[in-house]
C-alpha cells in the first residue's frame, strides 16, 4: 500500500525541471513513462514575437517600433494646396487674380503707348522741334511732323516733348535722365555736324559744310542714358540754307 501511495503521488506531481505543460509520469509497475511532446503550434504572445529575432532589450525596443510604425497612418499633407485650390474655385476670385497677374505683366513693359508704362520710361504725346530763326515743327503721338523744318549755319536747335495734358514730360525733362542723338537715314548732303548742348543734353547746334538744294531727313532720337538705350526716334524734312 505504501507503494502505491506513493506512485500515485509521483504521478499527480510535476517535474522539477520540466516545464508545466511537460510532466513526468511513472507507469503502474514503476516504469518512466516518454514524456509529453511540446505542441509546435502553441501560439507565441505578439510581443515576443516581434522581439523574436533581437535579444535583450533591443529585441523588445525593436518590437514596440514595430509596433508602432504599423499603426501610424500617412503623413498629413499641407493645407497650401486645398486653400489655394478653394480660392481660385470661386469665379470672381480667379478673375480678380488673373487682372492681377495681366496687371503687372503689362505694367513691365516698355512702351511709349501702354497706358501700364514704368515710372523711369517717358510716355510721350507730342514734341516740339524749334530752330533758331526758323518755325516750329509740332510732331503729334504717331510722331509725324506737320512741315519741314528750314535752317541756317550755326544754328540752335531744342527739343521739348509733352504728356497727355499738354505739359512737359517728366521723365524726358528729369536732369540727365534723357540726350538728344542725331542721324542721317539718307545720308548727309549739307555735310551736318551736330553739337549737343553741356547745359541741356536735348538741344544742340548744327553747323554745315553747304546748303541743300533740296530738304534732307534727319532724326533726332531719345536715347535713355540710365537704361543705355534708345527710346524713340522722331524724323523731319529740314531745309539747310
Amino acid at each position: 500500500m505504501q507503494l502505491r501511495d506513493r506512485i500515485m503521488r509521483m504521478r499527480s506531481r510535476p517535474h522539477p525541471g520540466g516545464d508545466p505543460d511537460r510532466r513526468s509520469m511513472v507507469g503502474a509497475n514503476g516504469g518512466a513513462v516518454k514524456q509529453k511532446p511540446a505542441d509546435s503550434t502553441s501560439k507565441v504572445p505578439p510581443n515576443r514575437a516581434l522581439g523574436s529575432q533581437h535579444s535583450g532589450s533591443a529585441g523588445f525596443a525593436a518590437g514596440i517600433t514595430g509596433r508602432t510604425n504599423q499603426r501610424r497612418g500617412p503623413p498629413s499633407l499641407s493645407p497650401f494646396p486645398g486653400l489655394l485650390m478653394s480660392f481660385l474655385g470661386s469665379p470672381r476670385r480667379a478673375m480678380t487674380a488673373a487682372t492681377l497677374l495681366l496687371t503687372l505683366a503689362v505694367g513691365a513693359a516698355c512702351d511709349d503707348s501702354d497706358p501700364f508704362v514704368p515710372d523711369d520710361e517717358p510716355d510721350v504725346y507730342s514734341a516740339e522741334l524749334t530752330a533758331t530763326g526758323a518755325t516750329t515743327v509740332t510732331f503729334g503721338r504717331s510722331r509725324q511732323p506737320n512741315g519741314p523744318l528750314t535752317i541756317g549755319n550755326n544754328a540752335t536747335v531744342t527739343f521739348e516733348f509733352y504728356d497727355e495734358n499738354g505739359q512737359l514730360e517728366p521723365v524726358v525733362h528729369a536732369p540727365g535722365a534723357f540726350r538728344l542723338d542725331v542721324s542721317y537715314p539718307n545720308g548727309n548732303p549739307a555735310g551736318l555736324a551736330f553739337t549737343r548742348s553741356a547745359t541741356n543734353l536735348l538741344s544742340g547746334v548744327f553747323t554745315r559744310t553747304t546748303p541743300t538744294a533740296g530738304p534732307m531727313s534727319v532724326s533726332f532720337t531719345l536715347y535713355h542714358i540710365a537704361d543705355a538705350h534708345a527710346d524713340q526716334t522722331w524724323t523731319v524734312q529740314v531745309n539747310v540754307n
